[in-house]
């Protein structure tokens, strides 16, 4: 069942990438005594980065996939498949209400005593703001990414265990529409609040041999991986204007995935396996932030799985430090 804990960690780089998006935001003038956010973890702001400014917030996660859950919302437990990577947003304004970014992917995967790293899958983003945020209304933002994969995917040596596939192998195409509100208690006290809804779809991606999908020596074919629903809520309350409490509750609905030509003998699991069943996953990730100034902030917590239907079985710990000029 690798082949799982592969394709899930391909799902949860793109479900990340909605989160590298700007967090230190421009406010309105009514606004400028407000807290300094850093976070949370996933969801994205509402705000693009002005024209002149830059924001870099590289991104450290460490995923531990112990198992997957069936078809019955039960789970089973696997020798677990450790995942870590490193993500580096780049990110900065090209014109008024539009910013562009860029996001390099370095990966490492180990389990059962083999390893191996490289370079995974480039991420290219582009976001419009529709609506800027007022007493009344919340600002919007619409998102759009390109996912080009530029990691390893097929052709990969048997005797690795798939730790040396780095990528997904897929074209994917994301949009995404978000939603942010401030709101101010009394002193100090802010909560912010945020709510993604996104999709993501994916080309087909040809295969030759074992892949991040599974397979044995001799499998041939196309799989056409699920496209992937998101929603997401985000939420921060600042104790002080530096100590910010996060949290993110997290939806992911993937539809049914297809492969036409030969499965090949069984090795790990046949291409696709019960991934041609719809599936499900609920996950959490509370995290806490302590902002320096308004520029620069470090965000830490943890991403987990709480429910899911034919899907995987995961713990995370995520860090980040956000620089913004």
């Amino acid at each position: 069942m690798h082949n799982k804990f592969i394709l899930s960690s391909c799902l949860c780089l793109t479900i990340a990438a909605h989160a590298i998006e700007v967090e230190t935001e421009e406010l309105p003038l009514s606004q400028k005594n407000a807290p300094w956010f850093t976070g949370p973890l996933l969801a994205p702001s509402g705000n693009v980065v002005p024209v002149g400014s830059l924001n870099i917030e590289p991104y450290f996660f460490a995923f531990g996939f112990t198992g997957t859950y069936g078809l019955d919302w039960k789970t089973q437990n696997y020798p677990v498949f450790w995942n870590t990577f490193l993500q580096v947003p780049i990110q900065f304004g090209i014109m008024p209400r539009v910013d562009f970014t860029v996001t390099p992917t370095f990966t490492r995967n180990q389990t059962q005593g083999e390893h191996a790293w490289g370079v995974g899958d480039l991420e290219l983003a582009t976001s419009l703001q529709l609506l800027n945020e007022t007493d009344y209304f919340p600002s919007i933002r619409l998102g759009f990414q390109e996912t080009f994969p530029t990691g390893k995917y097929n052709d990969l040596d048997p005797a690795k265990l798939l730790t040396d596939a780095m990528g997904a192998g897929a074209y994917q195409s994301s949009v995404g529409l978000i939603f942010a509100k401030l709101v101010h208690f009394q002193g100090a006290h802010y909560l912010s609040m945020r709510f993604t809804g996104a999709a993501t779809f994916y080309s087909k991606v040809n295969l030759k041999g074992i892949s991040a999908y599974g397979g044995s020596l001799d499998t041939k074919g196309t799989y056409y991986p699920a496209s992937l629903m998101t929603v997401d809520i985000g939420l921060e309350y600042s104790f002080t204007r530096n100590w910010v409490g996060a949290i993110d509750l997290l939806y992911n609905y993937a539809m049914r995935s297809k492969f036409k030509g030969k499965h090949g003998e069984f090795l790990f699991s046949n291409v696709g396996g019960t991934l041609t069943d719809v599936s499900s996953q609920i996950s959490l990730a509370p995290a806490l932030e302590y902002n320096f100034s308004r520029s620069i902030g470090l965000i830490a917590g943890c991403w987990l799985t709480i429910a899911g239907r034919n899907c995987n079985v995961f713990r995370s710990g995520v860090i980040a430090f956000n620089y913004y000029k």
